[in-house]
């Protein structure tokens, strides 16, 4: 579809709400009155039963529609593993146990089943799959939500996942860009300092999310990290 100026600058904004059953009139009031590109649902503040949640992404999208805003982006965390933001659906295995299989067809199968199950429940955005190569064990971040440790596997995997949830009718989301397998803090607390030269960046860190963008990927997420080289 075809945007104005304002719709376009809106589609850079993702909002977030605490409900589980319908939009909050504070919300209402923004669609109403600006363009937001989405939004993004977290378990605590969103996620009860897979009926509340289809019926809150039904009413937001119909909501959108109603005040003239082009569809709405609705994006979760369902990587599989340990970041699940729909609690009640399958409990697919972590990044590393498909690392440790190196099977692209296994990977793009649960790709498809996780892209089928969040878009059953109205999810049409997937902040996954994690493109990190798992390079040093103290981080407190990334670790078993990697695919391993090796460039060319976590490509391969990343690809594979990239595929399986788009075709689905889901978009995936390649992160966290340029790569996370390295810091040993938490960047949710700081973003961390690396010291990595632009030669380790394009040869371990990056080749992954060539790897997601060959593959289709339509979205990317930043890293909150500092590469002062």
């Amino acid at each position: 579809m075809s945007l104005t100026l304002e719709q376009s600058i809106g589609q850079q904004f993702l909002l977030s709400f605490t409900g589980k059953r319908k939009p909050p009139v504070e919300l209402l009031r923004i669609l109403q009155s600006q363009h937001i590109g989405g939004i993004v649902l977290f378990r605590a503040k969103n996620v009860g039963s897979l009926f509340d949640l289809r019926q809150l992404t039904a009413r937001l999208q119909k909501a959108a529609a109603h005040y003239g805003q082009p569809p709405l982006l609705i994006a979760a965390d369902q990587e599989g593993g340990q970041l699940m933001a729909i609690a009640d659906a399958t409990p697919f295995p972590w990044n590393m146990s498909l690392g440790a299989t190196r099977s692209e067809k296994l990977t793009y199968k649960i790709g498809r089943a996780l892209g089928r199950e969040v878009a059953a429940v109205g999810v049409n955005v997937d902040f996954a799959p994690v493109c990190d190569v798992n390079n040093n064990p103290a981080n407190p971040v990334v670790g078993t939500r990697s695919f391993g440790e090796s460039p060319a596997l976590v490509s391969r995997l990343s690809a594979a996942l990239v595929r399986g949830l788009q075709s689905a009718g889901v978009a995936a989301t390649a992160k966290h860009f340029p790569g996370h397998g390295d810091p040993a803090s938490n960047s949710h607390h700081g973003a961390p300092v690396l010291s990595h030269n632009a030669q380790q960046v394009h040869r371990v860190e990056l080749p992954p999310f060539r790897a997601a963008i060959q593959a289709g990927v339509q979205l990317m997420m930043t890293a909150t990290l500092f590469f002062p080289r």
